[in-house]
C-alpha cells in the first residue's frame, strides 16, 4: 500500500540516504522552516517533495521527485496533492513551486501556470522570498482553486 506522509524525526536517516542515492542531497538545503512529505511503499521511499513555510500565507515546494521505475502511475500527482493538502491544512493560501527542466513538463501537465502569469506576482516579487530570476523559472498555485479542479484521472463522475 502507498502512504504519503509527513516526513518525522525518525525518517532523517531514511530521507538522507535516499537523497544520497538519487543524488538529491542539495533538497536538504540549510534546515530552516521547511519540511518533507514522504511516498512510501512498504517501508521503501519511492519519492518526496521538499516544501518551505514562508510567510503572508505562502509556502513554497523547493523540490518533488519520483524515482524513475515508479514514474507514470499517477504517483508524482498524488505526491503534489498530498503537499498541497498538507500545506492548505496547515494554512496556507499558495505555494509556490520552484521548478528546473525535470519538473518543468510535470508543472506544465498539472496544469499550473508560470508564476510571472499570477496574480500575485509583483507581490511575490516584492516580498523577495526568492530572486527574480529563480521566480521567472517557477509556478504558482493557489491551493483552493488547485482543489476546486477535478483530478487529472477522474472520469467526470
Amino acid at each position: 500500500m502507498v502512504i504519503m506522509r509527513a516526513a518525522e524525526t525518525e525518517d532523517k536517516d531514511l530521507l538522507e540516504t535516499f537523497l544520497s542515492k538519487n543524488q538529491l542531497l542539495q533538497l536538504l538545503g540549510d534546515g530552516r522552516n521547511q519540511d518533507f512529505i514522504l511516498l512510501l511503499e512498504g517501508g521503501q521511499l519511492l519519492g518526496c517533495t521538499r516544501f518551505k513555510r514562508l510567510s503572508e500565507g505562502y509556502s513554497a515546494i523547493e523540490g518533488i521527485y519520483v524515482i524513475p521505475s515508479e514514474r507514470g502511475m499517477g504517483l508524482g500527482d498524488g505526491l503534489l496533492r498530498a503537499t498541497l493538502n498538507y500545506l492548505q491544512l496547515q494554512g496556507f493560501k499558495n505555494a509556490i513551486l520552484l521548478s528546473d527542466k525535470a519538473t518543468e513538463g510535470f508543472y506544465l501537465q498539472e496544469d499550473l501556470a508560470y508564476i510571472n502569469q499570477s496574480k500575485d506576482y509583483f507581490k511575490l516579487v516584492e516580498l523577495a522570498f526568492y530572486t527574480i530570476e529563480r521566480l521567472e523559472t517557477s509556478f504558482y498555485c493557489d491551493i483552493d482553486e488547485f482543489f476546486s479542479r477535478k483530478c487529472k484521472s477522474s472520469k467526470g463522475v
